[in-house]
């Protein structure tokens, strides 16, 4: 036999030797030096996969107003600011608001907010969209993201408070004139590092009176029409904010912003009384300045812009280019009584310009002052009483240089769910 095939017949007989039944009893009964590791059951059961509800967030708020407690002037009103100053004394719902956020997967955010507004025209309560966007992050720890859709403009601190964080009744004249509902169609790029997004949310989630979080650095395009108005030109409004909150001491933060936007706004023809002249695109362009001293205990908070806009002239009974300038300065204070958190302020605002968006970008000349508290006696219930001492002389082809001087007692009880 040869050599090869001789040792592959021994081997093989070997292993037949092991395999045989008395073998395998033999190794059964001998002691294993180093028995096999008994297997454990897992003291902690496998995570089960996230339901859509675990991913889905739903809130809100409802404000319900009475604006002409002690009122002087029922003829002084304010469109941009609340439909329901002036007039006769009476309820009015300023705002009942339903968001939805959603997280689908782990780097894109959604959110959603409709409004059951008070009054368009002469209907009451109507469903309106304010908000419908979504950001898709850039990295996984999500300090930069694309946000795209219907959302709020970068440009002011108070435009981006939420009205339900926000202190006095409505935002100011000067920044909220060139946007007002704070919101248009568009695309922003929004980024700022880790613990900048951890501080701008801790500002809001401990009662510090935030700001939506914009991050350091933002801009991006929209429509330039308004949120919930169709565009009128193929031009688009470029917008650019630069924000940084610096800390002055041990725990008090200065939150200070520049910014700016430029387009080509479209006076629509609805909007323009019959027999006024002047063009219909006009240079729209602003630079504003913000600054907030974060409550502790004591706040201030300002802004102011400067710009060129649409006016009526009342001279000419045209709508012209003409500069614009205006802000305004808060003073609050943030403390308890009986264990209630309390914030008094007092807020002086001043703007000369024109508003885009009203009746032939009707001339504007502000002076107000408005002063009293924020009380907020339960978790979801606040309660703000304050007195507005108001100068408002309004141009427009229907009613040219028409001042109106009054003060009235406001009240305002919110909701938040």
């Amino acid at each position: 036999m040869p050599p090869t095939v001789a040792r592959c017949a021994a081997r093989l007989a070997v292993i037949a030797a092991l395999m045989s039944p008395s073998a395998v009893q033999a190794q059964a009964q001998k002691p294993d030096s180093q028995p096999a590791p008994a297997i454990k059951a897992d003291s902690q059961p496998a995570p089960k996969p996230k339901s859509w509800t675990d991913r889905i967030l739903v809130r809100g708020y409802i404000q319900v107003r009475y604006n002409q407690l002690f009122q002087t002037n029922p003829n002084l009103v304010c469109v941009q600011c609340d439909p329901g100053l002036g007039g006769d004394p009476k309820f009015t719902l300023r705002r009942a608001r339903l968001i939805v956020e959603g997280k689908p997967v782990d780097r894109v955010d959604t959110k959603m907010e409709v409004d059951l507004t008070q009054a368009v025209g002469s209907s009451v309560f109507i469903l309106q969209l304010r908000d419908l966007f979504g950001d898709v992050s850039i990295d996984k720890q999500k300090n930069g993201f694309v946000r795209i859709g219907l959302a709020k403009i970068p440009f002011g601190y108070e435009n981006l408070q939420s009205s339900a964080v926000r202190i006095p009744f409505d935002r100011d004249d000067a920044l909220n004139s060139g946007a007002p509902g704070e919101r248009d169609l568009g695309a922003w790029f929004i980024w700022a590092p880790a613990k900048i997004h951890r501080e701008l949310k801790m500002l809001i989630d401990s009662s510090f009176k935030g700001a939506q979080d914009y991050g350091i650095i933002s801009f991006g395009v929209y429509n330039g029409q308004g949120a919930n108005r169709p565009e009128l030109n193929g031009n688009k409004h470029v917008v650019a904010r630069l924000a940084y909150p610096f800390a002055l001491g041990h725990d008090q933060v200065l939150f200070a912003a520049v910014q700016g936007y430029t387009g080509i706004f479209v006076i629509p023809p609805e909007n323009r009384t019959p027999g006024v002249g002047g063009a219909n695109n006009f240079r729209d362009e602003r630079v504003a300045l913000s600054a907030l001293l974060v409550p502790r205990p004591f706040g201030l908070q300002a802004e102011w812009n400067w710009g060129k806009g649409p006016e009526y002239d009342n001279v000419l009974n045209d709508i012209t280019e003409q500069n614009l300038t205006g802000g305004y300065v808060m003073a609050f204070y943030r403390t308890f009584i009986k264990k209630k958190l309390i914030y008094p302020y007092v807020r002086a605002q001043y703007y000369s310009g024109g508003k885009k968006y009203e009746l032939d970008a009707r001339s504007y000349l502000v002076k107000e002052i408005e002063f009293g508290a924020e009380i907020l006696p339960l978790k979801a219930f606040e309660f703000t009483a304050a007195y507005m001492i108001s100068n408002r002389t309004q141009d427009d082809g229907i009613h040219p240089n028409n001042p109106q001087k009054g003060q009235t007692l406001r009240l305002q009880a919110q909701f938040v769910f």
